[in-house]
């Protein structure tokens, strides 16, 4: 609770591979009903100029910095994308909470129904710093809620990444 005994909002940043564009717009409409959360990022790759290194410090810098807890969006490919490795990589060493979403109707990417995440985000989950979970409304304040006290729990977690 804050000041005015209102509830704190947590900013979220959202990580996402451009092809996944269309969902993950549906997903942050979401803010049109929730005044829990402030969104913090925007369409990143006509917002950002520059080589890699200066790329990612304006993302860490204007985004990710601004933000509690990183929400990202599992997709077909999110496990190959290097922008979201990175920024995983960034959430992580600003201390703040890590949350992955499966992207509604995904489908599993081996026959025993195993999805594969960025190598970051995978270990994180494994070591129960991130968790991994479908896409469901009704549990998405409480998972974001949820995200920002594990990295309040874990905060050495990672400091090296």
């Amino acid at each position: 609770m804050n000041y005015y005994n209102q509830p704190i909002k947590h900013s979220i940043f959202i990580s996402y591979v451009h092809e996944d564009y269309q969902q993950v717009n549906g997903f942050i409409g979401m803010r049109n009903f929730d005044n829990d959360f402030d969104f913090v990022n925007k369409k990143l790759d006509y917002e950002i100029q520059g080589k890699d290194e200066s790329i990612a410090n304006q993302i860490r810098e204007n985004y990710i910095k601004k933000s509690v807890v990183t929400v990202v969006m599992i997709g077909k490919d999110t496990h190959n994308s290097e922008w979201v490795e990175k920024e995983v990589k960034m959430t992580l060493r600003q201390k703040h909470g890590l949350l992955a979403i499966l992207l509604k109707d995904m489908q599993p990417h081996t026959s025993d129904g195993k999805y594969y995440l960025p190598t970051t985000l995978n270990d994180a989950v494994n070591h129960k710093y991130a968790k991994f979970i479908a896409w469901n409304p009704d549990d998405f304040k409480s998972e974001i809620h949820a995200a920002f006290e594990r990295s309040q729990n874990y905060s050495d977690y990672y400091e090296n990444s």
